[in-house]
C-alpha cells in the first residue's frame, strides 16, 4: 500500500478530539501493510510526537480547517455543558456516558455541524433539539 503523505508534509493530525497542525517526520509500514506516520505537533515538545494511522491525519487544506473549526466548536459546547452539569450533580454521581460511534457516522455528523449532548432523559441533537432516545 502506498502512502498518501510524505516526510516533511504539513498536515492536521487528530490528538484526542481535536485536529492540530503537525509535520510528518517518518513513515513505516505495519505487518498488515498499513502505513504509519510519525508526526510532530507544531509548537509542541517532541515528547508529544507520535505514530498515527492515515485515518487520523488530514491534509492542511480549507476543508480540513473547516473540520478543525467544527471540532473546536463541539469541544467548546461540551466543555460548557459538562461544566454546567457537574455543578448540578451530587458529588457521588460521577457517571460518564461514552458512546462508540462509527467513524463514518462521526464524520457525517461533524460535516453537518451536528453535536450530540447527554441529557438526563436521553441524547439531544444540537441542531434540531430532537431527543434521540433514552440514555
Amino acid at each position: 500500500a502506498g502512502s498518501v503523505y510524505s516526510v516533511g508534509d504539513i498536515v492536521l493530525a487528530l490528538n484526542g478530539s481535536q485536529l492540530y497542525l503537525a509535520k510528518i517526520l517518518k513513515l513505516k509500514s505495519n505487518d498488515d501493510g498499513n502505513v504509519q506516520y510519525l508526526i510532530h505537533y507544531q509548537g509542541w515538545k517532541s515528547r508529544w510526537d507520535e505514530w498515527l494511522s492515515e485515518d487520523k491525519i488530514h491534509p492542511d487544506n480549507d476543508e480540513s480547517r473547516v473540520l478543525q473549526g467544527k471540532l473546536k466548536t463541539q469541544a467548546s459546547y461540551e466543555e460548557k455543558f459538562v461544566s454546567r452539569e457537574k455543578d448540578k450533580r451530587r458529588d457521588d454521581d460521577d457517571t460518564i456516558l461514552r458512546l462508540n460511534i462509527p467513524n463514518l457516522l462521526q464524520k457525517h455528523l461533524l460535516e453537518e455541524g451536528i453535536f450530540l449532548f447527554y441529557q438526563p432523559f436521553g441524547l439531544c441533537c444540537s441542531s434540531t433539539g430532537v431527543l434521540l432516545g433514552p440514555a
